[in-house]
């Protein structure tokens, strides 16, 4: 399983460059991101973390993580 708990995260906001929305910004304390299960020895990375990382992106206004590609496949910067 993987669990992720982000605390004290009121008031922060994700984004780089373009995407940057200061006036989006994270109004929950604690933040708890849904767990993942990796039920296999070679787990998909990629998805396992778009999981993780959609919600946290989700709590600061945004849609999902703007680093998959539609298929769900890491895109690199």
């Amino acid at each position: 399983m993987v669990m992720l708990s982000l605390l004290g995260a009121s008031g922060y906001s994700m984004g780089f460059s373009s995407f940057m929305r200061p006036d989006q910004k994270i109004d929950e304390d604690v933040l708890l991101v849904p767990e993942c299960m990796i039920e296999i020895f070679d787990p998909d990375y990629d998805s396992i973390t778009k999981q993780i990382l959609d919600p946290i992106w989700n709590a600061a206004g945004f849609e999902k993580c703007p680093d998959f590609e539609e298929g769900g496949k890491w895109k690199p910067r």
